[in-house]
């Protein structure tokens, strides 16, 4: 394995309020978690190791998988969004030994391995860049790769700020690139049980 590591982060914190309850626990015809589908997509992918960010129903999530390969990060300020959980994923999951983070949302689901291979390899191909977003039609998406630089100026930042996104911090970016991908899915998001339906439909 090469010595420029990138750790998995899971964002998997949110009440799921739309959806009904938390989308981690989604299932799949065959009885795996939308949280297992996508642990092991980054594994498979070429993350060395995975970290789960978990806010809302973070015991239930937890009770329900208690032999997944990765490590549990409670965000405490869940309810504040998004950018809370990305901050707690980088400080729970970003050691030493990490080059930097592949950053998938639990609800961005149906990416195939061959994805995240794509981004990992452009990252290690290009170690000056600070970010790789795939990209479907034109729209950015999920998952991305951040510098472990990037990652800790995301980490300092107050997450109260109106800027404190990740997008908005992308775009004031120099040195990210979009590296086209065929697959949809990497610009969509599951909010609704008619979206899951159609999504495992369509995988």
């Amino acid at each position: 394995m090469s010595c420029f590591h990138i750790i998995g982060i899971i964002l998997a914190a949110g009440a799921g309020r739309r959806m009904g309850g938390p989308k981690a626990l989604l299932r799949f015809d065959d009885g795996t978690t939308l949280l297992e589908r996508q642990t092991s997509l980054l594994i498979e992918g070429g993350c060395a190791r995975v970290g789960i960010v978990i806010g809302a129903f973070a015991p239930e999530i937890r009770v329900s998988h208690p032999a997944i390969p990765a490590r549990w990060i409670i965000n405490e300020r869940w309810e504040m969004g998004q950018f809370t959980s990305l901050q707690a994923g980088i400080a729970g999951s970003l050691s030493t030994d990490a080059g930097g983070a592949m950053v998938l949302p639990v609800d961005v689901a149906g990416i195939s391995s061959d994805v995240v291979t794509a981004i990992i390899d452009t990252a290690l191909r290009n170690p000056h860049l600070d970010a790789v977003v795939p990209e479907y039609g034109g729209r950015g998406g999920h998952p991305v790769y951040l510098s472990r630089s990037f990652c800790t100026l995301l980490a300092g930042l107050d997450p109260a700020d109106s800027r404190s996104r990740l997008d908005t911090q992308l775009a004031l970016l120099a040195n990210a690139i979009r590296i086209p991908v065929n697959n949809p899915n990497v610009a969509k998001n599951i909010n609704t049980q008619e979206e899951w339906e159609t999504m495992k439909l369509s995988s």
